[in-house]
């Protein structure tokens, strides 16, 4: 069994600014500047509250039209992040309980470290992130 420990919940956002303000009336804090990852189209940051909760919140660019159509139907939970040893390892577990690769990268967000995107097939989207 691989040991799946949560990283953080991301949200999409129209405005990640005016996002991360209500989510200080919550006890939210910022606790990393907001990344632009290019490669994802995105605009990101992370946010941690005095129970240890982390969330990270994820702006689109305009020409992201998948996560603008997201946004744009109301979904605004977007994904389950958790923090794994081995990307290779937990791929070929998660391929054998019937979940797809969407894509796999290394993230700035993550000081480079690679990530890799999953869909069950009950459509639920979880991000890995190598240790």
């Amino acid at each position: 069994m691989i040991n799946f420990e949560i990283d953080h919940i991301a949200f999409l956002t129209e405005n990640i600014e005016f996002s991360v303000v209500e989510m200080n009336a919550l006890g939210f804090a910022l606790e990393s500047p907001i990344f632009d990852i290019i490669a994802q189209k995105v605009r990101v940051c992370f946010l941690r509250n005095k129970n240890n909760i982390r969330y990270e919140l994820v702006e689109p660019y305009d020409s992201n039209l998948t996560l603008k159509k997201l946004i744009a139907s109301g979904l605004t939970i977007y994904h389950t992040a958790y923090l794994v040893i081995s990307i290779e390892n937990t791929t070929n577990y998660l391929k054998e309980h019937g979940f797809y690769m969407v894509n796999i990268f290394k993230s700035d967000a993550f000081d480079g470290r690679r990530c890799a995107f999953f869909v069950s097939k009950s459509k639920i989207l979880i991000e890995l992130i190598e240790k």
